[in-house]
């Protein structure tokens, strides 16, 4: 699977879901910057 494959399915399946994914394994950006990034690369 391709990056931004990977990228899509993941806001397609919930961006709040991925972005407590992203807490729990250590991410210490906000919410919305994680979100912005994740947009650009669509």
């Amino acid at each position: 699977m391709k990056r931004t494959e990977w990228l899509q399915e993941t806001l397609q399946a919930g961006m709040p879901a991925f972005y407590t994914w992203y807490r729990k394994d250590g991410g210490t950006r906000s919410y919305t910057w994680v979100k912005n990034r994740l947009q650009e690369v669509r």
